[in-house]
């Protein structure tokens, strides 16, 4: 099922990274905006809300109420199989300035109340009104959304990360294999000697 989805974010990961040639991913830049960013924004929100509702189709075998295969119901649904909240990449694309580079793009979803996060207000902002909204479709905004879909994709593909075994001297080169965008190796982690295995965390 991940291999529907993985080359879609790859590609959005591809084009993100190609438009930091044009507009240097500093701090004083994060609240630049353009209609390629818009439309960067919009593809990354949209396989979002399918990602996350494949994701609750593997979790859950229940059938979810129509306003749990929603943002922010999705939210939900999924912290009570996922500590999503909590989760956060590293920025590590080395042609980049920023000054902070932890992203933890679902902090505003927990068990009973999620909320939308900013990224994703910002998706529907511009899906109903892109005139009034278009400003908001921002560097910031494009990558924290990024980030969420690369965790999405990355828990999508638990099963297979998590079957196969790495000599240790290739495993961290495996994890950063995933993305030269972000680092996830704050919750998958690389567990034994000589060969070793990711583990979910």
């Amino acid at each position: 099922m991940w291999q529907q989805y993985w080359p879609v974010y790859q590609r959005l990961e591809e084009e993100f990274c190609e438009f930091t040639f044009s507009v240097s991913l500093v701090d004083d830049h994060l609240c630049v905006w353009s209609i390629r960013l818009a439309e960067l924004l919009l593809r990354a929100c949209q396989e979002c809300e399918n990602a996350a509702k494949t994701l609750l189709q593997d979790l859950s075998p229940s059938t979810p109420k129509t306003e749990e295969l929603n943002f922010p119901g999705l939210g939900n649904r999924l912290c009570q199989n996922i500590a999503l909240s909590n989760k956060t990449v590293e920025l590590v694309w080395i042609y980049q300035s920023l000054s902070e580079r932890s992203v933890m793009p679902f902090q505003a979803w927990n068990l009973s109340s999620s909320t939308n996060p900013s990224w994703y207000k910002a998706y529907n902002g511009m899906k109903h009104d892109r005139n009034a909204n278009i400003k908001q479709a921002n560097y910031r905004n494009v990558l924290d959304a990024l980030a969420g879909l690369f965790i999405l994709n990355l828990w999508l593909r638990k099963k297979d990360i998590e079957s196969g075994s790495t000599p240790r001297i290739l495993a961290n080169g495996k994890l950063a294999a995933y993305s030269k965008l972000f680092d996830p190796s704050s919750f998958i982690q690389i567990r034994g000697g000589n060969t070793t295995t990711m583990i979910f965390r």
